[in-house]
């Protein structure tokens, strides 16, 4: 009886530790271009309306994202083509411009435009990073009121990221103007570490009911 107390305690204790291990060790680290993005990366340039599988647009209001021409939004400037990607405010914002995916995503970003003086206060670009566990973090640059989509967002991370929000942290008059979007993937899942730890603690409960069958054939 006592070993197997002895084996659960031990088993309880490396999930604690591999949880608490994997916990402090996630990490988001902002990327300042394209270039240096990880993995293999998708982009989509919004120049139609068949955006490249493996995630959706939604916006946190009551607006909804629609394909735009930057000739109207960003003073003709953008990284590539014509048109990007813009959500109007809805006058409860600031509002968040969602990019969910369908498939673990460990670096992304994109380019953000219409910072425009004219119609709004100077304001700080900023992109939440969400796993399935909710909000993780976050990224940001403060906005050169140019007009211009010049300005890249981006991120790299050590954790699956599930969701991705472009908002404005202050600036609720100026419609939110992005494009071309980057996400890379993992190639596969890896276990969150609370998982882990649960498989470790499953592990030691299995050890303990063979020795304890051993010992009552014994």
């Amino acid at each position: 009886m006592m070993k197997v107390n002895t084996l659960t305690v031990a088993a309880l204790g490396a999930a604690v530790m591999l949880f608490g291990a994997g916990a402090a060790s996630a990490a988001i680290n902002q990327v300042a271009s394209p270039g240096a993005l990880t993995g293999p990366v998708t982009l989509e340039d919004f120049e139609d309306a068949s955006f490249q599988p493996g995630f959706t647009a939604s916006g946190s209001g009551s607006k909804v994202p629609e394909l735009f021409l930057a000739s109207n939004a960003t003073g003709d400037v953008t990284p590539s083509g014509v048109q990007g990607l813009l959500l109007f405010q809805d006058g409860n914002g600031p509002n968040t411009l969602f990019f969910d995916f369908s498939g673990p995503v460990r670096s992304g970003g994109l380019w953000f435009g219409n910072d425009d003086t004219c119609c709004g206060n100077p304001f700080t670009a900023v992109l939440d990073i969400y796993s399935s566990g909710g909000l993780q973090g976050s990224v940001s640059v403060v906005a050169n009121m140019n007009d211009s989509a010049d300005q890249f967002l981006g991120f790299s991370t050590d954790f699956d990221v599930t969701r991705i929000g472009y908002r404005m942290a202050s600036n609720a008059n100026l419609a939110m103007y992005v494009d071309d979007l980057y996400f890379s993937g993992t190639g596969g899942a890896v276990p969150e570490p609370a998982t882990w730890a649960m498989m470790i603690v499953g592990f030691g409960a299995a050890g303990s009911m063979i020795r304890r069958r051993k010992a009552v054939v014994a």
